[in-house]
């Protein structure tokens, strides 16, 4: 009974990560801002709730006490500094210390699985939902639709949206861009190929799927370096038929609109490449900015203001840190100090021992890729990825347990 209860206690946690989530188009960049404060409200009583069941902050481990600690301290020493004192450094708070009270309840093997299946079903859902979306748009018209921030809209089935106007039909899923749903289905594909001891072809075989449909050009790019990464130096000689073909049918689907639809974005004639101006800007001006204030970060406030003057000194365009600044690290180092990005890198880094029970600088690299994509500061997600790089060596030994295989 108390196991029952447990294992339905972390779903619903592991639930509200991903569902409930700043990478959400429902509760992270819905224009209806209830929706918003509600995300809000459920971090903060679970936070309340899970603080009291673990006791105190003397529960975590050295290494998550040191991590919370400098992180907030530095959090609130930028605040002074900079006479900023925005909400949002309250929210990147609260997070840091939601994502080491899950870490201290949820191991990681737990996660894992939930994760597992709650990606799988969304993955399900999203492919359903693009594919009819493909064929037969006309049926979307009696769905209801939300909007955005930046007043896009979408038709809403709750298990998946879609661009209600757009040229090319992309798979976001419930996600508020297809980036961002390919960072969630290439953390999934790394479980399945890195984590679990029994791999689920079939599982494999659904992210696959939803990661082509996103037509995410970085998320291509990026499972392309995981698959050769796995079968290239983690797996016996067998496996390379099954890398081979699963390349194979990636060029098959994507050759006919190839060109158009995602590689259009690095031909410098074309349209689409504002897009990879704008990528390009998001390492360019973080980087640019940290030089010109080196010692300590500039804050929120300096941030948002600074970006768009950097933008149209460097590149002649008015690129803003709400739309373009895009790049997580950096972002990272900038708006809090190098201390910081030291620490969130070491924590990923730390994080790779979970997949292949050894740190691994070619899982790092991926995970960089991921977080280079997409803002995502204040997604419980990502701060949850860092924490567990910084759990105790008894909780990266439990991994290694034949038993956190089990689904």
């Amino acid at each position: 009974m108390v196991n029952s209860l447990k294992c339905k206690i972390d779903l619903l946690i592991v639930f509200v990560v991903i569902v409930i989530s700043e990478d959400t188009v429902l509760f992270g960049t819905n224009s209806n801002s209830l929706y918003v404060y509600v995300r809000y409200a459920i971090y903060l009583l679970l936070y309340v709730a899970l603080l009291r069941r673990n006791n105190s902050f003397c529960r975590y481990t050295s290494n998550l006490r040191f991590y919370a600690t400098i992180f907030i301290v530095s959090i609130c020493g930028i605040m002074v500094i900079n006479s900023d004192y925005r909400m949002g450094y309250v929210l990147q708070m609260l997070l840091i210390l939601l994502s080491v009270e899950i870490v201290s309840l949820i191991q990681f093997h737990r996660f894992a699985i939930l994760f597992s299946r709650i990606v799988y079903f969304l993955s399900v859902c999203s492919i359903v939902v693009t594919t009819l979306y493909m064929f037969i748009p006309s049926v979307f018209v009696y769905f209801p639709t939300i909007s955005n921030y930046a007043d896009v809209t979408f038709y809403n089935l709750y298990i998946s949206v879609v661009f209600t106007s757009v040229d090319v039909i992309r798979n976001t899923g419930i996600f508020r861009e297809p980036g961002v749903f390919m960072i969630y289905l290439t953390f999934a594909l790394m479980l399945e190929l890195f984590f679990f001891k029994k791999r689920d072809i079939r599982n494999i075989i659904v992210f696959v799927i939803a990661l082509l449909l996103t037509k995410s050009t970085a998320g291509y790019i990026i499972t392309f370096l995981l698959l050769g990464f796995k079968y290239l130096f983690y797996s016996k000689l067998k496996y390379l038929p099954f890398f081979f073909v699963i390349i194979l049918c990636f060029v098959i689907f994507l050759f006919p609109h190839i060109e158009e639809e995602v590689f259009s974005k690095l031909d410098e004639d074309n349209y689409n490449y504002l897009s990879t101006l704008s990528r390009i800007s998001s390492v360019v001006l973080p980087i640019q900015m940290w030089l010109d204030n080196p010692f300590y970060g500039i804050g929120l406030g300096h941030f948002s203001s600074l970006y768009s003057i950097y933008a149209m000194k460097e590149f002649g365009m008015d690129f803003r840190s709400d739309s373009s600044s895009t790049n997580t690290i950096l972002n990272t180092i900038t708006i809090y100090g190098w201390w910081i990005g030291v620490m969130v890198v070491y924590g990923m880094y730390k994080t790779t021992y979970c997949f292949v029970n050894q740190k691994n600088i070619l899982l790092l690299l991926i995970f960089l890729l991921l977080f280079s994509n997409e803002e995502m500061r204040n997604s419980l997600f990502y701060n949850l990825l860092v924490a567990y790089g910084f759990a105790s060596k008894n909780d990266n030994r439990i991994l290694k347990n034949e038993l956190c295989f089990l689904r």
